[in-house]
């Protein structure tokens, strides 16, 4: 299943349900940002084992700037 084409409230579904992982999507969607980051150079800072506030299993890309309390900025 390609998560990248379901939407937030799709995959919380899916979560919810108990048909998917927290760690499955956070794992394809870290995959993606490998995959893509040469080219876009699109984040500064990456932590798959923190994320700003609850998110229920759903990556979150915070704008540097925006200032996330132990999130270099």
């Amino acid at each position: 299943m390609n998560y990248a084409e379901l939407t937030i409230r799709e995959l919380l579904k899916f979560i919810e349900k108990g048909d998917l992982k927290k760690e499955e999507v956070l794992s394809f969607f870290l995959i993606q940002q490998q995959k893509w980051e040469e080219k876009l150079n699109s984040f500064i800072w990456i932590n798959p084992q923190k994320s700003p506030g609850n998110t229920n299993g759903i990556p979150v890309g915070v704008k540097d700037n925006i200032v996330v309390k132990g999130i270099p900025a």
